[in-house]
Formats: structure tokens, C-alpha cells, sequence
């Protein structure tokens, strides 16, 4: 009978070990989807990544429109340029100091506005039309791209081509139909954490 107690005995301790090392290997396995921006481990960071605004206009854009672009840099300071040319490209590296402890933001506007007293040749055919992206790209020490995104902005469709006469006529109906939202500043965002990325309201996980 005392051999049994002890048996007992023993049995029940072994199962509170077992017990506690299956609690503990839980409380590790949450700590993995912990997707905080910091004290994420060495294993799970960022560590370089390339952010680009690119802006591309209709090849007679220009004719019929003034663009404005703004845009943060990977400081936060706010930069405004007016399009002087049909393409414009800016880019930043970021490593994973530069978002250890705060993310980064990202922000590209671009404004078209219709030029005043506008006079085209009525019977030439114009190419109008704007796209603008963020596009990122995130790799490893060992160089592998990890996480990639191409956020498409303003008529992701690409241009279109109207007569003169169309564009000189801001209430004609085909023009303002395509360009429903023409004279609305169209903004892309964009937010790089340790482990993952903001585009738009939507998140990508590198971990």
C-alpha cells in the first residue's frame, strides 16, 4: 500500500511538469504573433527596402493640365513640385534602424488641375491621363525580396485619347465622364514597420 502512495506520489508530479512545460511552450508560441514594431528579435526585422513615387502622365497631359505633386520623404517633411516633364520618380532606402522604433510614412498626392482659357487645335487627338504608385521592396541580409507592393493611384486603367475640341469643352460629357474625379487630389499612403507594411488601409506580414 505505501509503495502505491509513492507511485501516486511520483505520478503526480511528473504530470504538473508536464502540465506547466505545455503552458510555457503556449505563452512562446503567442509571443510569435506579436506583430508589434518593436523588440521583435533578430530574426525579424527589416532589413533594407527601397520606397519609389513614380508618377507618369498621358504624353499630352501637360497641354491641357497643370499637375501638382506632393509628397512626404522618409523624414516627414512635406515636398510640392509642379510636373514639368510627362514622368517623375523619387526613391529612399530605408534599414531596419530607420523603423526599430517608429514606423515610416509615406504619402504621394497628385493634383491636375484644368489649364484656364484652354485652346487645343479642335480637330488633334490628345493622350491625357495620370497614374501615380508607391512602390516598395523589402529584402533580407541574404538579399532574397521578402515583400514587394505596387500601389496603383490615380486611372490605374492608363490614358485615353480626345480631340481638341473634347478637352476644350470642360462640360463635354465624354471628358468629364472618364475623368470623374479629375480635379480631385488622389492620395496613396503608405506605412513601413519592422515586420510588415501599410498600403492604403491594407497590410502585407513579412513574418
Amino acid at each position: 500500500m505505501a509503495k502505491n502512495k509513492f507511485f501516486i506520489t511520483i505520478l503526480a508530479i511528473c504530470c504538473g511538469l508536464f502540465t506547466c512545460v505545455g503552458l510555457s511552450s503556449c505563452g512562446d508560441s503567442d509571443d510569435d504573433d506579436d506583430f508589434s514594431t518593436k523588440d521583435t528579435g533578430d530574426n525579424r526585422e527589416l532589413y533594407t527596402a527601397e520606397v519609389a513615387y513614380k508618377v507618369s502622365l498621358g504624353k499630352n497631359e501637360l497641354d491641357a493640365y497643370d499637375v501638382n505633386v506632393r509628397y512626404l520623404d522618409k523624414e516627414g517633411a512635406e515636398h510640392s513640385m509642379a510636373m514639368k516633364d510627362t514622368t517623375w520618380t523619387w526613391k529612399c532606402n530605408l534599414n531596419a534602424d530607420d523603423v526599430k522604433d517608429e514606423p515610416k510614412s509615406f504619402e504621394l498626392r497628385v493634383n491636375p488641375s484644368r489649364k484656364e482659357n484652354l485652346n487645343l487645335d479642335p480637330k488633334a487627338n490628345y493622350e491625357v491621363g495620370i497614374i501615380s504608385k508607391i512602390i516598395i521592396q523589402v529584402k533580407n541580409k541574404a538579399g532574397r525580396v521578402i515583400c514587394e507592393c505596387e500601389g496603383l493611384g490615380l486611372h490605374p486603367g492608363g490614358f485615353s485619347t480626345f480631340t481638341g475640341e473634347q478637352l476644350n469643352d470642360p462640360w463635354s460629357d465624354v471628358v468629364s465622364g472618364w475623368f470623374s474625379n479629375l480635379t480631385n487630389t488622389n492620395k496613396s499612403t503608405l506605412t513601413v514597420y519592422t515586420n510588415k507594411i501599410k498600403s492604403n488601409g491594407m497590410t502585407q506580414k513579412y513574418w
